[in-house]
């Protein structure tokens, strides 16, 4: 069976190859803590990654001296171009290429950082008789990738297309696909996904322009992740707790159809909405890390103050920081870390997550939409800075390339930055739901955020593992 070894460039053209590959075996990486920190509960968590490989191959070259520099002098323009592209995202990147079968399913592919290239000490005698030993020493990222990407992956959801699904904004049942087990069954690392997003809502007026794009983290398969708590009473289909809030109201414009109202707000901090959190929800939370992202659909002010507290009966158990609403429905109550034991069963139903308000100066009301959960280990925050999505248009979220850029129906780049900020991946062999949040520009600068508009999603990703 044929055997692989080349240096390409991202489109796979190939840089530098030639000659009889005599010797590479690939060295698997090492583990290495690099930060420590604590877990939110008493214990301590150490973050561990892999360090960059160095590996060393040899390449018998047979010919005349001409084909004998020319194999070596390209190995080399490779990696300095390698190195090059470390620090200068101007320059290509380049790869090493390896794999027992020449079909691309057999082989993969690992970012170079550098190298050089060295002649055998008895080059002087070889040479005249058309042979030389190229010893090549190089540095790479610890990870291999597919050579070829997969997808459009077959998700699951609500149908858009072949494989392609439609989400639409806020927590209730479809701002969520799921990408099943079986899709992601290569390789054995974390992978990131890359993601492109359709905007095919073709009513105008408050078009999105921030983004989230959640998933659960690699504990969690897809049917267990935290995704988001509508503010209404189990009675209207919603997780609000009896004796917080004022009432239910229907509305057509929030997520589930309904909103609940609070008690008149005044001065002096008080409960204004309560959801509560189960003994199934905590099971499945327990240990993340959570950014807590509120939706506050009316009466919005900039007066009103807001903090949120996790209580156990009357016992409050945390408690954010206070916040001024800014006026955008949008806004972020806090991080929370669960705790990472399982709860006792006593606590079922007793758990609620508060939310406070108060005024400034005189009274007020607020309405409260929903509750989402974001993960900090499995989100990116995207913001469009060159202006909100068009109709029709693409958002394209390139995470292994560091890419991410929209364009046009026609396919044609728009040069407005993306700002991207967090990290996203899949795990081999797990399924893993994707959830998707936007707001919108407002008037007068403030944001909104539309739970009838929509995307149609694809996803593709390159599996990764670490050695052979």
């Amino acid at each position: 069976m044929a055997t692989t070894f080349a240096m390409i460039d991202a489109a796979g053209a190939t840089l530098a190859s030639g000659g009889t590959l005599e010797g590479y075996v690939p060295a698997s990486p090492d583990r290495r803590i690099v930060e420590a920190y604590n877990n939110g509960d008493g214990s301590m968590v150490s973050a561990v990654s892999y360090g960059v490989v160095e590996d060393t191959a040899t390449v018998i070259v047979d010919g005349t001296r001409a084909t004998i520099e020319s194999v070596a002098l390209a190995y080399m323009r490779a990696f300095e171009q390698a190195r090059e592209s470390v620090g200068n995202r101007a320059a290509p990147v380049v790869y090493v290429l390896y794999g027992q079968d020449s079909a691309p399913s057999g082989r993969w592919r690992s970012r170079i950082l550098g190298g050089s290239v060295e002649y055998d000490q008895t080059i002087l005698e070889s040479w005249p008789r058309g042979k030389a030993r190229l010893t090549l020493r190089f540095r790479r990222e610890f990870f291999w990738e597919a050579e070829t990407e997969v997808g459009p992956l077959t998700i699951v959801g609500v149908s858009a297309g072949v494989n392609r699904c439609r989400v639409t904004n806020g927590p209730y049942g479809i701002n969520y696909v799921t990408v099943p087990a079986a899709q992601l069954s290569a390789g054995s690392l974390k992978t990131p996904l890359r993601i492109e997003m359709q905007y095919t809502y073709a009513t105008s007026g408050s078009e999105p322009r921030g983004i989230y794009v959640i998933s659960n983290t690699w504990t969690r398969d897809a049917g267990d992740v935290v995704n988001g708590l509508e503010a209404e009473l189990p009675i209207n289909g919603g997780r609000g707790t009896p004796g917080y809030g004022s009432a239910d109201v229907f509305d057509s414009t929030c997520s589930g159809g309904w909103r609940r109202t609070s008690p008149t707000i005044t001065t002096t901090w008080a409960p204004a909405f309560g959801v509560t959190l189960d003994t199934a929800f905590l099971e499945i939370a327990k240990g993340g890390l959570y950014d807590i992202i509120a939706r506050f659909p009316t009466n919005l002010t900039s007066g009103q103050w807001l903090k949120a507290q996790l209580r156990l009966g009357s016992q409050v158990l945390w408690e954010s920081s206070p916040i001024q609403h800014d006026g955008d429905e949008l806004q972020s109550l806090g991080t929370f870390r669960f705790p990472a034991t399982a709860l006792l069963p006593d606590v079922a139903g007793s758990m609620v997550l508060v939310i406070m308000a108060r005024t400034a100066s005189g009274t007020s009301t607020l309405s409260l939409d929903y509750v989402q959960f974001i993960p900090t280990d499995g989100k990116l925050n995207v913001y469009l800075a060159g202006g909100p999505m068009a109709f029709d248009n693409y958002l394209h979220l390139d995470q292994a390339r560091g890419l991410h850029y929209t364009t046009n129906a026609a396919g044609q780049a728009d040069l407005a930055q993306v700002r991207v900020i967090g990290s996203l991946f899949v795990w081999p062999g797990r399924s893993a739901q994707v959830s998707f949040l936007w707001e919108s520009d407002w008037v007068g600068g403030l944001r909104s955020s539309v739970p009838q508009q929509w995307f149609d999603v694809r996803m593709f990703y390159r599996p990764r593992k670490a050695s052979w």
